[in-house]
């Protein structure tokens, strides 16, 4: 029996008011500036689109035995998520003189308000923002399920930001014939190689001593590593996340499709 209950009724202009809290209190911490001098070392950028999957809904479902504190920090670890995906659109806008950027975004979790308010930001919400990525796209996605992660980096974006990629494939054994949806597909296998042949991976700041591998880290043990993160973002960014951008050449040329 499902033991969850529908998500609170949250005005628009509360979320409107607390995303605006979360931002000011990411923009005064050293973790902002980390990713601000991260992505400006490389000196061009050519992006003139950004793809968040897997966001999840901003009033999420609540269990039985959830207070009001715990619901809180679920939501703020949502908006923090899209805090921080605004601010590396931000920065990647003015690091090309203010390049304008379409923003899209999907999750079947979308609930009729989430979809209202991230309109409010200039966000258009689409059926599936993966098939919206180009060569010239910065993909966002914050634990979304593997397999939509590899549908995304099929399509070679210059940014991808989300779990580890080398993670996804040591956890997802290639097969011919997939099983109860884990498996990875021959052709998902050779997506995600090549993409990691051509891509120089970075963690996010804060995230430099998180291991790599299938054995991760406990929540405890991540909290005394990283209180200042924990503090700021709660669960918002725990695990192997990380940046992919192309290895030295060319950039590709902007694609003008939606």
């Amino acid at each position: 029996m499902d033991q969850r209950i529908a998500p609170k009724q949250v005005p628009l202009s509360t979320l409107l008011g607390e995303l605006a809290v979360f931002k000011e209190e990411w923009l005064k911490s050293p973790f902002s500036n980390q990713l601000r001098g991260l992505l400006l070392v490389r000196s061009v950028w050519n992006i003139d689109r950004a793809v968040v999957v897997g966001l999840g809904n901003m009033t999420p479902l609540l269990d039985y035995d959830d207070d009001e504190n715990e619901y809180r920090r679920r939501r703020k670890q949502r908006l923090t998520q899209l805090t921080i995906f605004l601010d590396i659109v931000d920065i990647l806008s003015t690091a090309q003189g203010g390049r304008q950027i379409k923003i899209y975004a999907s999750d079947p979790a979308f609930e009729r308000i989430d979809k209202a308010f991230l309109k409010k930001l200039g966000i258009k919400v689409v059926k599936e923002a993966e098939e919206h990525v180009t060569s010239s796209t910065f993909v966002y996605s914050p634990f979304c399920p593997w397999y939509v992660g590899v549908a995304a980096i099929r399509h070679s974006p210059q940014l991808y930001l989300g779990v580890s990629i080398q993670l996804i494939m040591d956890l997802h054994e290639p097969r011919q014939e997939p099983q109860y949806g884990f498996d990875m597909t021959e052709e998902q296998a050779a997506t995600t190689e090549k993409f990691l042949q051509t891509r120089v991976m970075q963690s996010f700041p804060g995230l430099e001593h998180y291991p790599d591998s299938e054995e991760g880290m406990q929540w405890a043990e991540f909290k005394k590593l990283a209180p200042e993160l924990v503090a700021l973002t709660s669960q918002a960014l725990w695990g192997a996340f990380s940046f992919y951008w192309p290895k030295s050449g060319p950039l590709p040329p902007v694609t003008t499709e939606d």
